[in-house]
């Protein structure tokens, strides 16, 4: 089964959240909700959540102040029907259930949306990118990247290509949107953040579609998904000196590479936090632009990836 809700009543009125089985989401006020909305000031931080399991969906309140409400009455937690109403603050949403057989479960059972189709399949993908000496390369020194960073994240800036979603979705790999992007639409689409491993059919298929494009940092960090996905989030929102509230968009891998040669070495440490490397592509495709942290402050190495060239006899 599938559940959409749909917000019928308040500051998002006439969007959407699709769950999957085996997805969950929590709504609230403040940044402790997977799915903030912060202009409802009835809410409480975290105030309800929704899941949806094969045969059956559930609505639970999250210890509220103000109460959560199913079709008018007060619920600690109920099961949802096609066509309820589910009351939290000044913010309603209807209930759909859709009982046919869902689609594989992909991603890491958060917030799905509708995401686009890939133009290419995934082998069309895998022999362009082995018919090409110089992504060849960078496939190789991404394994050794991976067989000494065992915990390595891919961040990638969704406004670099349309297709960054599907190709995320259908990943089968953990990941999250970083920002929530519909609470500050005019900031374009939020990056991803995504967990990759040594065995991970991602990789190559990121490098295939990205190499080249500078959409994509890879980070190395001991922290789980959602514990580096939060140190991120609060870099999304700035402010100028006069008190401008802008978006700094550090998954930008050039503006994040300006950002670190123009930061003191403590605004540097209190950026990387727990992040222990930052290896992005330079200025040419074939170098490599790795950076991390010294006593003294950033260090910042270049390698140059050495094409495969085949044996001429």
């Amino acid at each position: 089964m599938r559940v959409v809700l749909e917000f019928v009543d308040g500051p998002f009125a006439g969007r959407t959240i699709e769950l999957n089985p085996g997805q969950s989401v929590q709504l609230g006020r403040t940044d402790r909700a997977q799915y903030p909305i912060p202009h409802d000031t009835y809410l409480s931080g975290l105030h309800f959540g929704v899941e949806c399991e094969p045969d059956r969906a559930r609505v639970r309140d999250l210890r509220s102040s103000n109460g959560t409400y199913l079709n008018g009455t007060r619920i600690l937690e109920e099961l949802l029907k096609n066509g309820d109403h589910i009351q939290a603050g000044q913010t309603t949403l209807l209930v759909r259930v859709d009982e046919t057989p869902p689609e594989p479960i992909l991603g890491s059972g958060t917030v799905m949306m509708p995401m686009p189709a890939l133009a290419t399949s995934a082998a069309d993908q895998r022999t362009t990118m082995l018919q090409s000496p110089k992504l060849e390369a960078q496939l190789k020194w991404m394994q050794s990247l991976m067989s000494v960073a065992p915990n390595l994240y891919a961040l990638l800036n969704a406004a670099g290509d349309p297709r960054i979603p599907a190709l995320v979705a259908g990943s089968g790999e953990p990941y999250l949107a970083v920002a929530d992007e519909m609470v500050d639409p005019g900031a374009g689409p939020s990056p991803y953040l995504v967990r990759v491993g040594a065995q991970s059919a991602l990789v190559p298929r990121l490098i295939a579609e990205g190499w080249g494009k500078r959409w994509i940092t890879w980070l190395s960090c001991p922290l789980e998904l959602a514990d580096l996905r939060l140190h991120l989030k609060r870099y999304l929102t700035l402010y100028t000196e006069d008190g401008r509230r802008v978006r700094f968009r550090f998954y930008h891998p050039p503006l994040l590479e300006a950002f670190l040669l123009s930061c003191s070495p403590e605004d540097v440490f209190m950026f990387f936090g727990p992040v222990r490397s930052i290896v992005m592509e330079g200025v040419e495709p074939e170098i490599l632009v790795d950076f991390g942290l010294t006593p003294q402050g950033l260090s910042r190495k270049e390698t140059r990836l050495a094409p495969h060239v085949e044996d001429a006899g």
